[in-house]
Formats: C-alpha cells, structure tokens, sequence
C-alpha cells in the first residue's frame, strides 16, 4: 500500500515541504532575528548616548549574529526544496532518465554542489572562501532557478516562474531574498572590522529591504498555493482556459458524461 496521509497523496505531500519548512522554520526566525537585530541596534544607541550604560545585555549581538546565520542557511535550504520537487517530478514525467542522463546528472551535480557550497558558506569564517562559496551558492541557484533556459526546454518547463508578472511572482522575490541571504552570510567579517560602519549600514539597509520580501513571499507563496491542485485534479484544472479564466469545455464534458450515464 503507498504511503498516504488522509486524503493527500505521497506525491502532494512532497509538493508541501517547501511551504511547511516556511512556515514552521524560516517565518518564525524572521520574526526572532528581527527582534535581535532592534535590540542590538537600541542597545548600540544607548551606549553612544549615555556614555556606555545600556540596560539591554550585551549578548543580544551574539545571539543576532547566530540566529542570523541560521535563518540565511535555511532560506537558501528552503529554496532548493522548492526547486527539488518540480525538477524530479519533470524528469519522471518526461522520461528524461531514459532520453537525457546527461541533463539529470547536470542537475543531480548542481543540487548538490549548491547545498555543499551553501554548508562550507555557513562554516568559513575566512574572506578570500566567503566569496568563493558565496558566489558558487548563488550562481547554484540561478542556475537551478532558470534551468528551463539553461537546458532549452520547450512549452512549460520544471519551474513555474510567472514570467509575466515578475514583480509579483513567488519565484523571482524568493530567488531575489536567497540572494540578499547569500550577500548577507559572505559579509558578516567585514561589519566587524570595518570601523566606518559603511558594511553595517549596507547589512541593515539589505535586510530590511529583505523582510519586506519575506512578508510579500508569504502572500505569493499562499496564492500559488491556491492555483496548485492536488495530483488527481491536474487534468481537470489544467485544462482551464486560463486566458479566460474559465472551465466551460471540462463543464461540457461533465455534462456529456451525465447525460451519456443517464441514457
């Protein structure tokens, strides 16, 4: 007997680890990161104002800094799970172990050269591999990311990107927010040595600029959710006029098949 959950196939189980991996991991760090990083920064004013007295412990630094570095490994994790289900799911679909190894094992490397690249980047403290690694884990991603272009596939590829509407598509402001994460673990020696403060207002500006992303993934992740039916029901919904927005040729066929049973 296949595994299951109640109502929900093994197969849309796997489709969800993305978002139940956003939702139990990565959105409640976002919020205990965000209180670190206010703390630290009111704790950095107060001793400029009164002459080194700050009522907030000095450990909410550290703890910034650690949470910080957790939160940017599990959203470059998160976004290779969400890239893993759609590209295995379009190599079984289109045989492609059969009609193009070659392609599969480009893909098998890249995901795990990416995640490699992603561990080494959380560990090295050393500048000259941050880049390495940074840079290696981004261009990973990319590749990973737009591998319906890199491969030259036709129709709908692996990826579902809304390239029409990319200043509100899921894909393109997660890519973007993976991104700022990468930028934001290479740079971390260079806050703490840089005494004109310039990498630390660079770091503050771009993680701001990166929770307002997340709170916009939270409402494009929910309404892709909504357009993704369950296996059984793809052939009925893709076959949607989507132009449209209507269903009236599965209506007729519905309809069709009643009269034919009733006859």
């Amino acid at each position: 007997m296949a595994f299951s959950i109640p109502h929900v196939e093994l197969y849309d189980a796997l489709r969800i680890l993305h978002p139940t991996f956003s939702v139990a991991v990565i959105f409640p760090l976002i919020g205990i990161v965000s209180y670190f990083a206010w703390t630290t920064r009111q704790r950095r004013l107060q001793l400029k104002r009164e002459e080194k007295k700050s009522g907030i412990p000095p450990i909410v630094g550290n703890e910034h800094l650690k949470l910080g570095r957790f939160l940017a490994l599990g959203v470059v994790v998160t976004s290779l799970i969400g890239l893993l289900h759609p590209s295995v799911k379009y190599v079984l679909k289109n045989q492609l172990l059969e009609k193009e190894p070659f392609q599969v094992a480009i893909l098998a490397l890249l995901f795990a050269g990416t995640l490699a690249a992603t561990i080494l980047l959380f560990f090295t403290r050393q500048k000259m591999w941050l880049v390495v690694f940074g840079v290696t884990t981004a261009l990973g991603v990319l590749l990973l990311g737009m591998q319906d272009w890199v491969f030259q596939r036709q129709g709908f590829g692996a990826i579902f990107r809304r390239d029409e509407a990319w200043l509100v598509s899921h894909f393109y402001l997660g890519m973007l927010v993976t991104l700022l994460m990468i930028f934001s673990m290479a740079i971390v020696p260079d806050i703490y040595k840089d005494r004109s403060q310039m990498w630390r207002n660079i770091h503050a500006i771009v993680n701001s600029f990166a929770l307002v992303l997340f709170l916009s993934q939270g409402f494009t992740g929910a309404r892709d959710l909504l357009e993704i039916p369950l296996g059984w029901q793809e052939r009925f919904v893709f076959g949607c006029d989507y132009t449209n927005r209507t269903c009236d040729n599965l209506l007729q066929k519905a309809a069709w098949t009643d009269v034919l049973e009733k006859s």
